[in-house]
């Protein structure tokens, strides 16, 4: 897990303790105090069991079988779940602002890319401006008005927080995505078909003309998921075919960095429609089409 997505996940989990409340119900003749809202806390506890901060908390919370109870507590138990409850609350602050001043305060408008691995400062800024273009050709116009500002930067597998400027340029951005994953998986599938048709016994004229069919088949591909895009996003009148060729080539580009081990991912913070724009990046190969999708329910 990243720094980014740690200081993501204490922003949620703060609000969510924030306003936990104890009711009161009878149960059976008995007196019983009840969690309101649970099924939150319980999410709260689930982002949390992956900081190794937070073991101890969610064991010691673990001991109520809140899923199996429905929230409902002992009344001789509910004083030690608030203080408990306290304790928690006051370290999810604390690592908040500390984790926060390194990583910044996490926005919906954030999206986070992993490079893919890297060999040196020149490769750096080779894939750099590769990305700066990915983002700037599809969300730098006055219909997206997105942004493209670093927030930081995370070492180790090399994570780039990167600030949008709107969550039309985020969802435009999980769009690119998906089409990129798309046509990655495309690619993969032209290059194993290449392969086979370079090992037949055929002549060389009738090998580069099957293989320039699979080109132009992924290149077709590509463009089809650009003129998606741009109809999804850019609800204008009139095609603009200058928008559209930036698209593909976002596309192409981004496609490429995918098969290298990049990533796109959006903000913890994002809303649920928007997040469901991305592909998963760990599981490429179940991708499919979006242009499918829509045409089946037609």
């Amino acid at each position: 897990m990243t720094l980014f997505e740690k200081v993501e996940r204490l922003q949620l989990v703060k609000k969510i303790v924030d306003r936990v409340e104890l009711g009161s119900v009878v149960d059976n003749g008995v007196k019983t105090r009840v969690i309101l809202d649970h099924d939150e806390f319980l999410k709260a506890l689930d982002l949390i069991q992956q900081i190794d901060a937070f073991h101890e908390f969610v064991t010691t919370f673990s001991k109520y079988n809140l899923t199996l109870t429905g929230g409902l507590l002992h009344e001789k138990s509910s004083g030690e779940f608030k203080d408990a409850l306290v304790s928690l609350s006051k370290l999810v602050d604390a690592l908040y602002v500390e984790l926060a001043k390194i990583a910044g305060e996490p926005k919906a408008e954030d999206i986070l890319i992993k490079l893919p691995p890297i060999s040196d400062f020149k490769d750096l800024s080779k894939t750099s401006d590769v990305f700066d273009k990915i983002l700037s050709q599809a969300i730098i116009n006055s219909t997206i008005n997105g942004q493209v500002v670093i927030e930081g930067v995370e070492n180790g597998s090399i994570w780039m927080k990167v600030y949008v400027g709107s969550l039309t340029a985020v969802s435009l951005i999980g769009g690119l995505t998906w089409s990129a994953a798309v046509a990655n998986k495309k690619y993969q599938e032209s290059r194993y078909i290449e392969q086979l048709v370079r090992q037949q016994d055929l002549q060389n004229d009738q090998k580069e003309l099957m293989i320039k069919v699979q080109q132009q088949t992924t290149q077709m591909l590509i463009d089809a998921e650009a003129v998606h895009l741009y109809h999804e996003y850019f609800k204008t009148g009139d095609s603009d075919p200058d928008q559209i060729n930036r698209l593909k080539l976002s596309v192409k580009l981004l496609a490429e960095e995918i098969s290298k081990g990049a990533e796109v991912i959006p903000a913890l913070a994002a809303p649920e429609d928007v997040k469901n724009l991305f592909p998963d990046m760990k599981n490429l190969p179940g991708v499919e089409s979006r242009i499918k999708q829509i045409d089946d329910k037609k």
